[in-house]
């Protein structure tokens, strides 16, 4: 797969990622104009993507959840929790469908059809379609014949949106095509812009016959090979900025150029002991070229450092999507918190602590939560809030998930304990029984549901943050709040 390939799915899953965070932001009791307008944008980036690189079921369900946006910008859907929902699925649906191109995978992709004709009932077909547009537009001039390519696969791959064909050429640098199509111009500008600047295109209406005259009077007025080559497609698929903003590396060449970077430190420190014994006047030239050696050394290692560091957001913007579907299954609300996302972490840190902070909030989710009526009756919101703080102290890092639930119940615990033959009095202390939750296997509900209750999830925490070096407490407070907090040391993987 060519590197172009692998930019394009980098950029596609990050876009469906601002689509969910998008969605799972929205308010439909709000002016949500500009937000609706901002995920309509990210699936059509998605679309104009996918069709310039020839993934055209990618393309065509892009498309389907383009025309559901607009439909829903328009008002003629409402804008509620079940069309979040439906298109939180198909947010879902196309990062299936990408992975199964990005894995190379042979034959058709199974698509969701039940889910493809939920969309489709939200999008009706008109009972009569209006005649194809006749349009003139005219590309140029351009540098590299490829971006007219780009452009020409863009109506092979996406169906319905017309055809194209050229009808005259100025050289290799301007072109006027003929295009017959139902969609608008603004529409047509939207896809093209992919390749082309938009001050280099031009689209005007014309009459059929108008532009029949004009292929007459060109010799070269074939029609454009539909099956052009889709690595000239592949080679404008991405704006031009899209290179400039980042440049992705493979996390192994990190690795090596941290192992390098360590090595010319640990030679400059030899080279800097054996500069000890010479002479500073005879030798001041070699010296204070050392000494340069050590800065840039240290500047090295910290911007190979600044690398692998990711910020705690990319693990925090899981959640909301998780709680969504949790108030969903438990019956209950909640609302997240959440605090120092903007801080850094070590890549290899950020992504073991990920499980540990899921096992975390969805017993805060299960166990700590009360239902809505339960918080009422106790005089508290009716959404529980849950909390997840970061901090950096003194070379460590503290991560707090914090919930305003009902707190641990000491009864259940000391119940539970005896109940597995655990050792406990009446009499220990609330610090030393809390830690027992930590026990593998150990559980104080009743009925297991799909959520928790095996016993599986807190002696998981445990386990991976001892792993990465780090201590786990607890602090309760009956009826009023829990809060498990991590404290990691900074630079280990």
């Amino acid at each position: 797969m060519s590197q172009l390939h692998h930019i394009f799915f980098d950029e596609a899953l990050e876009n469906l990622d601002l689509m969910e965070q998008s969605l799972l932001k929205f308010n439909p009791h709000a002016d949500a104009h500009e937000q609706l307008n901002a995920i309509f944008r990210t699936a059509h980036s998605v679309k104009g993507g996918a069709a310039a690189f020839g993934f055209a079921d990618v393309a065509e369900f892009a498309h389907l959840m383009e025309s559901v946006l607009d439909r829903v910008r328009s008002r003629q859907v409402p804008p509620d929790a079940s069309m979040v929902d439906l298109l939180l699925e198909s947010v879902d649906a196309m990062r299936s469908l990408l992975g199964w191109h990005q894995g190379g995978a042979t034959g058709a992709p199974d698509m969701p059809e039940a889910l493809v004709r939920r969309l489709r009932a939200s999008v009706p077909v008109p009972e009569s379609r209006p005649a194809a547009r006749s349009l003139e537009v005219r590309i140029g001039p351009l540098d590299q014949t490829e971006d007219l390519n780009a452009v020409i696969a863009l109506f092979r791959d996406i169906a319905g949106l017309g055809a194209i064909s050229e009808v005259s050429g100025q050289g290799d640098r301007i072109r006027t095509f003929a295009v017959r199509t139902d969609s608008s111009d603004e529409e047509l500008m939207a896809l093209f812009a992919f390749h082309v600047a938009r001050e280099r295109v031009s689209i005007r209406a014309v009459d059929t016959r108008e532009m029949a005259d004009a292929g007459r009077r060109n010799d070269a007025h074939s029609p454009v090979d539909a099956e052009c080559s889709a690595r000239a497609a592949t080679a404008a698929a991405l704006p031009a900025h899209a290179a400039l903003a980042t440049i992705r590396v493979a996390s192994g060449k990190v690795d090596q150029l941290a192992s390098l970077a360590g090595k010319l430190a640990h030679t400059q420190e030899s080279l800097e002991r054996i500069g000890r014994a010479l002479d500073p006047v005879t030798h001041a030239q070699l010296l204070a070229g050392m000494s340069e050696l050590r800065r840039i050394t240290l500047d090295l290692q910290q911007s190979v450092a600044a690398m692998r560091m990711t910020p705690m957001a990319v693990v925090f913007n899981r959640f909301p999507r998780m709680l969504r579907e949790l108030a969903r299954k438990l019956g209950k609300k909640f609302a997240l918190v959440v605090q120092g996302e903007d801080i850094e972490l070590d890549k290899a840190m950020v992504e073991k602590i990920a499980d540990p902070l899921m096992h975390l909030v969805r017993n805060s989710c299960d166990h700590g939560i009360e239902a809505p009526a339960e918080r009422l009756g106790a005089g508290k919101p009716e959404a529980g809030t849950i909390t997840l703080s970061v901090a950096l102290q003194d070379g460590s890092v503290t991560i707090d998930v914090r919930d305003d639930g009902r707190g641990l119940a000491r009864d259940k615990l000391l119940k539970a304990a005896r109940a597995r033959g655990l050792e406990v009095s009446d009499q220990i202390t609330d610090s030393a029984l809390w830690p027992i939750v930590f026990t593998p296997g150990f559980s104080t509900v009743d009925v297991i549901t799909d959520v928790s209750g095996r016993g599986v999830g807190m002696d998981v925490v445990k386990r991976n943050v001892v792993a990465l070096g780090g201590t786990v407490e607890i602090t309760s407070s009956p009826g009023q709040s829990t809060c498990v907090s991590m404290k990691l040391p900074l630079g280990r993987r």
